[in-house]
């Protein structure tokens, strides 16, 4: 099972070096890869360790939206991914699978 951290600042910004090491701690529940994105205000940070079964290519989590707007971690495999995959950059979406920086 990944491991996915989330951090909310009611009041203040998110230390992301503290927020990096909490992730670390729970590097072994994804020894495949780890990832986090922390908000424009830092107010809001989400980190993910992939336990990937099916590779770790195209797998960079926390996923977002093209705008930036939805951000989300997500435990699980999709299955089928090749079909919703197509059909996505049909309707122009890309950069769920585009190795774009933030």
């Amino acid at each position: 099972m990944c491991g996915i951290l989330a951090q909310l600042a009611f009041d203040g910004i998110i230390d992301a070096r503290d927020f990096a090491g909490r992730l670390a701690a729970q590097g072994h529940r994804g020894p495949d890869g780890q990832s986090t994105w922390i908000a424009p205000d830092q107010s809001v940070a989400l980190g993910h360790n992939l336990l990937s079964l099916t590779g770790t290519t195209n797998v960079r989590q926390p996923l977002a939206s093209e705008d930036g707007q939805t951000v989300a971690s997500v435990n699980g495999e999709f299955y089928g991914y090749q079909h919703i995959r197509s059909e996505l950059k049909g309707k122009g979406h890309h950069h769920c699978w585009e190795d774009k920086p933030w």
